[in-house]
């Protein structure tokens, strides 16, 4: 019976972990396409607004007095200069009312175009709406570039009356979205999909130009991208039937929709091949503990493995005891055991000992701004920082407690644990851990440092206290530096 619910429990614990396990693979792929969708949106937002700056100061200028009078060269140049600095756009046209091309970018190298765009949905949008308002046109072929896929961005020229003059209007070149996509990686069947708010397709990523200007508003999906400006939606696409996590934002105050979609299939594939490996090592393992269990079940054996049992517990509570589960360092029970150990060695050899007290500047702040799971992993990157500065055998850090951790520098001098000190707050510091609430603007660390040679009236009590003076005193000035305890200072150009 014994054996069957040992084996049992195994495969419940090892069933738990793999669900977490599971867990956590979603919420990775969660945030990356949060985070991926975020960039395309700042990204594409920037290109948008330079573009439609662009529009706006050529029709400015187009609509000056006297601009007619000017030679057609510097005429070219005076309107068309800033745009020429565009990167992947087409060329910029302005037509009358009519929807004649009255001037067009490159008009030196192709003089003879001759062009009406009263057909083009931006121009009929525009003529109905006289307002000075941008418009982003399907996909469209360029009439001045053979086979090239650009989208139209529009503006009425302005006019003093609201009567309508005519159109200013810039193509953006498809390949430059389509080159952004496809430079990410989401998996073997992830998507990026740019929409209009009206369901039609701009780009696609894996490109095909089939979806090129297909409509998808009467889609399920589609439908939950309208419900908020940012969304997470899972469900089946209806172009390749492949379920996914689709995530989306609104750009800005533009008609647009950027949807980033990882299969769910692509998930989960690293979870599955974990699972099905270590599925069969539980299963073979839980089978053999039966067997064993089965063969050797007599009452000598059952004592031997009672104390072995024994023995692993009580390792793995003078592990536990002695080490913070957090950041992995020891704890302030075995901090003051190697401290006392420290110091009567540094008495016995005459040796100097140095402290460090380390503290995270602002980290109250940074909790309640980023939350109490990302102030975990700060802590945790602060302390493999600080490990990484501990090149000898018998340095130790531990969790002094809340955000401070403490450093034992056994033979350090003052002017010695105060560089070591001084390269930790450097390394954390160009960690660049945004911290909105820090003077720096990232994350950074105040460091106290103390260093004497045991006497008969010195303590490790007293030796601490200076580190912790210092350290209030690095605090006072400002945050970010290194304070010894009756030095220097040692700060950072800039940080005050």
């Amino acid at each position: 019976m014994a054996c069957c619910l040992l084996s049992v429990a195994m495969l419940a614990a090892g069933a738990v972990g793999l669900i977490a396990s599971r867990v956590d693979a979603w919420n990775q792929a969660d945030k990356e396409a949060h985070n991926l969708a975020l960039t395309l949106d700042r990204d594409i937002r920037r290109t948008l607004n330079n573009y439609d700056e662009t529009i706006q100061g050529v029709g400015r200028l187009f609509m000056q007095p006297g601009l007619d009078k000017i030679p057609e060269p510097f005429r070219q140049a005076a309107l068309f200069d800033r745009a020429s600095a565009i990167e992947y756009q087409n060329r910029v046209v302005i037509s009358d009312a009519t929807g004649k091309v009255i001037a067009h970018q490159g008009m030196d190298t192709l003089p003879t175009l001759a062009m009406n765009i009263a057909d083009r949905e931006y121009f009929t949008f525009h003529k109905t709406h006289p307002q000075d308002r941008l418009f982003i046109s399907q996909a469209i072929k360029s009439r001045i570039e053979d086979n090239l896929w650009v989208l139209a961005l529009s503006r009425s020229l302005p006019s003093p009356d609201g009567h309508f003059l005519g159109v200013v209007v810039i193509g953006l070149r498809l390949n430059y979205l389509q080159e952004t996509f496809s430079k990410l990686l989401l998996g073997r069947d992830g998507v990026i999909v740019l929409t209009r708010t009206d369901g039609w397709i701009l780009a696609r990523s894996p490109y095909n130009v089939h979806n090129i200007n297909r409509s998808v508003a009467g889609s399920e999906i589609f439908s939950h991208f309208g419900k908020a400006n940012v969304g997470e939606y899972v469900g089946s696409s209806r172009t390749d039937g492949i379920r996914r996590l689709y995530v989306y934002r609104h750009i800005g105050n533009y008609p647009l929709i950027i949807s980033v979609g990882v299969a769910l299939n692509d998930i989960y594939a690293a979870w599955w091949k974990r699972t099905i490996l270590i599925g069969g090592v539980l299963l073979a393992f839980s089978a053999a503990t039966m067997v064993l269990c089965l063969l050797f079940r007599g009452e000598l054996l059952r004592r031997i493995a009672a104390e072995e049992n024994m023995a692993d517990t009580a390792a793995e509570l003078a592990i536990m005891a002695s080490t913070d589960a957090l950041t992995g360092l020891g704890n302030r029970r075995s901090w003051e055991a190697q401290l006392g150990k420290a110091w009567k060695r540094a008495a016995r050899d005459q040796r100097s000992l140095a402290v460090l007290m380390i503290d995270a500047d602002h980290f109250k702040l940074y909790n309640d701004r980023y939350g109490h799971q990302e102030g975990d992993d700060v802590l945790r990157m602060i302390a493999k920082t600080v490990v990484q500065h501990l090149r000898r055998p018998d340095d130790f850090a531990a969790r002094y407690g809340g955000e401070e951790i403490a450093v034992i520098l056994p033979g350090a001098d003052a002017e010695g644990a105060e560089r070591i000190a001084d390269n930790i707050r450097q390394a954390i510091y160009a960690l660049g851990l945004p911290h909105d609430g820090s003077v720096a603007g990232r994350v950074s660390v105040s460091i106290g440092v103390a260093a004497s040679t045991p006497t008969a009236t010195n303590t490790p009590a007293r030796l601490m206290r200076l580190a912790d003076d210092a350290l209030y005193d690095a605090k006072q000035r400002g945050r970010n530096g290194v304070t010894l305890a009756g030095g220097t200072t040692a700060w950072p150009i800039g940080v005050i």
